[in-house]
């Protein structure tokens, strides 16, 4: 067994509406919160491992919060064998006030939580294998082991141990968008980076290469005349740095958020516009090929999502013909140290970074 410290997000008002609320009882509400923060469904095989407990059933705990209103229940349970297309789930919502609290994340206790690592969930894979590459992605993910002695008394969230479960019963959930090509796994889901750092490849932790502003990197090949000369120097000495020096701004986390804004022809807050303002003004050309875009009814997020997958999935289609170990991550990739060398090589121009 593996003792995990979970962190559960408190509320007043659910401690208000009923009186003496357990660890077991905020593992739901924490679960249901982050769900519906990350507009993701709610799986009750996976809610009802979390809180297997002697004393209590899920459905005990189920009730007791919606009697209180803690959860309110909008769709009532259906199991109609004769005729299944008539058959619904139980869908729950925690009431407002509760899950404004927990999205605040004012107060937290831990509880300490036993995982058993050769206990498996009862839940099948929904991974769709439509290729070598998925395929490959698919094998090397199983190869991943978890480091259990330095996850041993680890501090984490029930988004988390939704995705730790899930790891150990061999779920992995690897998918590929029809939209973009953009390929999604098990560490991709809320919760699954505070548990990266617990995984290992051969006994040794991957290494974390991404693309450095990577969308900005596809933006140079779209921009012509002096604009890919700014451009690529932006790239070069620190993107965010240069447009934070450009537009005065000093936040370079709220700059990187919102530099995402920027290519939208979405309605923008004041200081995304002001970000925009100074880019477009530097880079007339961007702004041109954005319109151009827009004209034909696209967004300009899906259309480097699909150049980022093209890019990522090329690479791992390389490593793939080598016969070598990888993980795409989006826009990096999870490689073995001995790959680092093949991995440089098949970059090309783009510029990576090797995470610590």
């Amino acid at each position: 067994m593996t003792k995990l410290n979970l962190k559960l997000w408190l509320s007043k008002t659910a401690g208000k509406l009923c009186p003496g609320l357990d660890g077991f009882d905020y593992i739901v509400v924490n679960y249901l919160a982050q769900c519906q923060i990350k507009k993701k469904s709610v799986s009750s095989a996976v809610l009802q491992d979390l809180i297997r407990t002697r004393g209590r059933t899920y459905l005990d705990i189920i009730n007791k919060l919606e009697s209180a209103r803690i959860i309110i229940r909008y769709t009532g349970f259906v199991h109609d064998k004769e005729n299944p297309e008539n058959n619904r789930c139980r869908f729950y919502f925690l009431n407002y006030a509760v899950l404004r609290e927990i999205s605040a994340k004012t107060a937290y206790l831990t509880q300490a939580k036993q995982i058993d690592f050769d206990k498996a969930l009862d839940v099948p894979d929904n991974s769709i294998i439509n290729d070598e590459l998925t395929l490959a992605i698919l094998n090397n993910l199983k190869t991943l082991t978890l480091n259990k002695k330095k996850l041993n008394n680890a501090f984490i969230e029930v988004d988390s141990l939704v995705v730790l479960r899930k790891l150990v019963s061999g779920i992995f959930c690897v998918k590929q968008s029809h939209n973009t090509n953009r390929i999604s796994h098990i560490l991709l889901h809320a919760g699954s980076k505070a548990i990266r750092e617990f995984m290992e490849i051969n006994g040794k932790k991957p290494v974390d290469f991404d693309m450095s502003s990577a969308h900005w990197q596809f933006l140079l090949k779209k921009v012509s005349g002096t604009d890919s000369l700014i451009l690529e120097e932006w790239l070069n000495n620190g993107f965010y740095e240069a447009i934070m020096t450009g537009t005065g701004l000093r936040n370079r986390n709220l700059v990187k958020k919102l530099c995402q804004q920027v290519i939208t022809n979405k309605e923008i807050g004041n200081t995304a516009k002001r970000i925009q303002k100074y880019i477009f003004a530097e880079l007339p050309s961007l702004k041109t090929y954005c319109e151009s875009v827009w004209a034909k009814g696209k967004t300009m997020q899906g259309t480097l999502q699909t150049i980022e997958s093209s890019v990522i999935n090329a690479i791992c289609r390389k490593l793939n013909d080598y016969g070598k170990w990888f993980v795409p991550f989006f826009d990096g990739v999870w490689i073995e140290k001995e790959s680092v060398s093949l991995l440089k090589t098949l970059m090309g121009d783009y510029l990576f970074e090797q995470k610590k």
